[in-house]
């Protein structure tokens, strides 16, 4: 009997648990459903403003178009009111953000992209191209850095250059070289405008204009009475004070096919170039046989009997390059006066030419 009655127990409190949860159930399904109603009304008034929005959008179209002379920006607030204002006399198109609100008021997604676009372009301003990183920074990636020091402006890149056996080895720092670009402002920098720093060695692909002149077309005409500028001296003939054998024949400092080797020279030694016609000549470029054959002070003796001596050529493979006054010459006697080492000195390669030399107004 007790155990019977146990049974009957129990069977009733799991039906009374069910009850209570269908209670529970059946008042939740009721707050949901009232959610719900509340918000359709709140979609049902979003629609009514989105319609509002529309037809005043569509308005201020046909005003813009009634009158483009008139650059307009527009602000729509959420209740649906256009507050419309124009845009700041002469900012530009495309307005970038500004912590003091330059453009004045701009629709945000315009001043969004035209801000992005001209961070977009700034970063991409300068592009770093190496001719062989693993030359430079060695082959294990793992071992680059780079550095940069904002009171010098000077940019350092580490690496362990060489072949893999060096990858165990310390990276050290293999080059460091200064920003492209410096402002330099001055003490009275409320009446003195910034000055830019081109810090690095600059060739121009394009054409560079200065007060509205092509600096390269101007410099490519210049010259006057010299004579016209960047024109290299045409060889014809030439004679020495010996040559090695015929294979290291004075004609070799010419077409870069050989050297001009003498015969047991050094200091003493000769060399003389002759042009096919007369030409106005300002730069002579020199390039040693190598490093243990190497002249170091030169004479050059032009046709009309003046002269003038050139120092400090490269003691190396490397071309040296000697500006002196220009001059109209038919041939030009280059006499070596001083020698760094001497066997069978000579050169590589001697041209002359007339180079572009820009001479700023005093």
């Amino acid at each position: 009997m007790r155990r019977a009655a146990a049974i009957l127990l129990c069977v009733a409190g799991t039906a009374a648990a069910q009850a209570v949860t269908r209670e529970e159930l059946d008042t939740l399904r009721a707050a949901m459903q009232e959610r719900a109603t509340s918000l359709e009304g709140v979609v049902s008034t979003l629609g009514g403003r989105v319609s509002i929005l529309e037809a005043e959008n569509k308005q201020l179209r046909k005003q813009s178009a009634a009158a483009p002379q008139q650059a307009r920006a527009v602000n729509v607030e959420a209740r649906g009111a256009a507050a419309r204002r124009l845009q700041v006399g002469g900012a530009p198109e495309c307005c970038r953000w500004t912590p003091d609100d330059t453009c004045g008021t701009v629709a945000d997604e315009r001043l969004y992209r035209c801000s992005r676009l001209h961070e977009f372009l700034e970063r991409s301003s300068v592009v770093h191209e190496f001719e062989n990183v693993a030359q430079c920074l060695g082959d294990d990636e793992a071992s680059w850095a780079f550095r940069f020091n904002g009171v010098t402006g000077d940019v350092s890149l580490d690496g362990t250059p060489g072949i893999a056996y060096r990858r165990q080895l310390q990276a050290q720092t293999q080059s460091t070289f200064p920003t492209p670009f410096k402002v330099t402002h001055a003490a009275d920098c409320q009446n003195v405008a910034p000055v830019l720093n081109v810090r690095l060695n600059t060739v121009m692909e394009g054409s560079l204009t200065v007060g509205g002149v092509d600096v390269g077309a101007a410099l490519a005409s210049a010259g006057g009475e010299n004579g016209p500028c960047g024109v290299a001296a045409a060889f014809a003939s030439c004679t020495a004070s010996s040559e090695f054998n015929a294979q290291y024949g004075c004609a070799n400092v010419a077409n870069s096919n050989g050297e001009w080797a003498t015969l047991a020279e050094g200091a003493g030694s000769w060399i003389q170039m002759n042009f096919v016609s007369e030409t106005t000549i300002n730069t002579m470029k020199y390039t040693n046989r190598d490093f243990i054959e190497s002249n170091k002070k030169v004479q050059l003796e032009f046709s009309d009997g003046s002269t003038v001596v050139v120092d400090d050529i490269t003691q190396s493979e490397v071309v040296s390059t000697h500006r002196f006054p220009s001059v109209s010459t038919s041939s030009v006697k280059i006499s070596v006066i001083e020698h760094y080492t001497w066997v069978n000195n000579g050169a590589k390669e001697i041209t002359f030419s007339s180079e572009c030399v820009m001479k700023l107004a005093e």
